[in-house]
């Protein structure tokens, strides 16, 4: 016969199991994680300035269909439409994509297709708006390399109890600080210097992004190389 435990001590290690952690617990955890591994400081500072950026596409782009072009709310609409049907196969392939080009190999291709967004919204004139239905399937590329890498990447550098912690760290550094920052940043912009020239400056910023990181990780792994070979 199996030995048993005492009653009131299994009790309590029960109690103890289902008392909830408090967030600055896990918070906490995940900064001795973050010392750890410094690719996961990278990835959240780089998905707050991409979502700095990103506001462009989502917000700006909006207003000129809108107050510039004069387009109905109709064709907005039908942009967003486009958009979603390029996010939904490429969601749906994403663990082939990552597969083969690597979680920041997809990070970056998305940013530098966010650049030539950018790039082809500042040549659109209100003479040729038919092409703003076609850079929606760039705009789905884009969020979809992006966000797919990001989130699975974050999801392999965890532990399995920090999961939704760091995900819930993800979404607010891209969408709500970034968009926090983005929104007025992007609408002064706009309003003082016209669609034109927002995209460029937002070209601008998602190219220095693509150069800034790529550097980054490229000092990181000679770092790493440097102590695997000293061990």
């Amino acid at each position: 016969d199996g030995e048993e435990g005492d009653p009131d001590e299994l009790k309590f290690e029960e109690k103890a199991k289902s008392v909830p952690v408090s967030f600055g617990v896990y918070l906490r955890r995940f900064q001795a994680l973050v010392a750890e591994k410094p690719v996961l400081a990278y990835l959240l500072i780089e998905n707050l300035l991409v979502g700095t950026i990103c506001v462009v596409a989502e917000h700006i782009v909006s207003i000129q269909l809108d107050r510039d072009f004069g387009l109905s709310k109709t064709v907005n609409g039908l942009t967003n439409t486009l958009s979603i049907l390029t996010i939904v196969p490429c969601f749906w392939y994403s663990d082939k994509l990552i597969d083969r080009f690597g979680h920041w190999g997809l990070i970056l291709g998305g940013q530098c297709l966010l650049a030539f967004q950018f790039i082809c919204y500042s040549l659109i004139t209100k003479g040729t708006w038919y092409f703003m239905l076609v850079m929606p399937f760039i705009k789905g590329m884009v969020v979809t390399l992006h966000w797919a890498a990001s989130v699975d990447l974050m999801q392999e550098s965890v532990d399995a109890s920090l999961s939704s912690t760091c995900q819930t760290l993800l979404t607010w550094f891209h969408f709500t600080i970034g968009g926090g920052i983005g929104f007025p940043l992007w609408s002064f912009m706009y309003q003082h210097y016209g669609a034109p020239a927002t995209y460029r400056l937002a070209a601008v910023s998602a190219a220095c992004v693509v150069t800034l990181l790529h550097g980054v990780l490229a000092r990181h792994q000679a770092r790493s190389s440097a102590e695997a070979s000293d061990k």
